[in-house]
This record gives structure tokens, sequence and C-alpha cells, in this order.
């Protein structure tokens, strides 16, 4: 159940969370949707959550490589380790190693739209006056990285301003196995 504007509604989402554009995530017996907060509806505000989600781990993913780096540590091998453990993910399982170990970043889903999305996300918190200081913070962090990017950058390039911070890049020696 959501608490909007109006009161109490019942909601449905659609498994999962339908990978269509979000188009269908929330069902109110095909009736307009009503914005739950300065005038933000469900299904964006879903959608808002699910990208700060994935920014969070994108965030943190890349502050833990970034920490394995400097300690020389094998990010192929670690990789294998982590996705075979708890801390696997869907940014650890597929952007990572299809987009940022390889450095091919191509563009799915543009870094300022990431940023709107976590702003977005950042406002309804604020909104219901509640405290998320890792959400505060990701939302600085994939902002910082938007401003300091190309538009037509992917979001798994919001890890460029780790290796900015630390001149440490995370390369793959190809046909080797062995990411540095």
């Amino acid at each position: 159940m959501m608490v909007h504007a109006n009161g109490p509604q019942k909601i449905t989402l659609s498994p999962p969370i339908n990978k269509c554009g979000f188009k269908s995530v929330i069902n109110e017996k095909k009736s307009k949707f009503n914005p739950i907060a300065n005038g933000i509806k469900p299904n964006t505000a879903v959608k808002a959550v699910n990208n700060m989600l994935l920014a969070v781990n994108l965030c943190s993913v890349a502050e833990g490589f970034t920490a394995l780096k400097a300690h020389g540590v094998d990010l192929h091998a670690a990789l294998d380790c982590i996705n075979a453990a708890s801390g696997k993910s869907g940014v650890t399982e597929t952007v990572l190693p299809q987009r940022i170990l390889n450095r091919s970043f191509p563009l799915t889903f543009a870094l300022p739209l990431l940023a709107k999305d976590t702003g977005i996300a950042l406002d309804l918190i604020r909104e219901a006056k509640l405290s998320a200081p890792v959400i505060a913070l990701t939302q600085s962090l994939i902002q910082a990285s938007s401003d300091l990017s190309n538009q037509d950058s992917d979001f798994s390039s919001a890890v460029k301003i780790y290796e900015s911070w630390t001149a440490l890049h995370w390369t793959c020696r190809k046909n080797v196995g062995f990411c540095s």
C-alpha cells in the first residue's frame, strides 16, 4: 500500500518492474496516476528509486574495486570471488565486466539521466522529511560525475570520477584474464 496525497491506495507492482520502460509499473484500475510528491507519479518514483539503488551499488563497487586496485589485487579474480559470494549484484555481474573493466562504456543509459533520476529519488526523501545520508551522498557523486562528463556518457562511466581522484585506472590485459 502506498500513501498518496488523497489517502492510502492499493497498488500492484508488475514484476520485474516492467523492463519495457516502467510504463505499467503500477496498476490502479486503469485510472490516472495520482501524484505522490511535487507532482511525481508513483511509476516515476519507483523508476527513480530503482535507479538510485543502481547508483548506490555502482558507487560502492567503484570504491571497493578502487581499494582492491590500490592494494594490487587482481580485479578479475576479485570479481569472480565476489560474484560467487554475498556481494554480487547486477553491477558486479554485468556492468563491471561488460562495460567498465573492458573500458567500453557503451551508451545504453545516459549518465545525465541517472543524475536526474537520483535527484528525483532524493526529492522524494526530502519531501517525506526522511533521513537518507547514503542516498544524498550518492546523488552528489552521480551529479558530480555527470557534470564532469560528456552529455553522451553512459551511466557506467560514473566510475571515472574515482579514477580521477586516485589516479588509479582499471584496465584489463586482453587474452590474459588479468585485470589491474
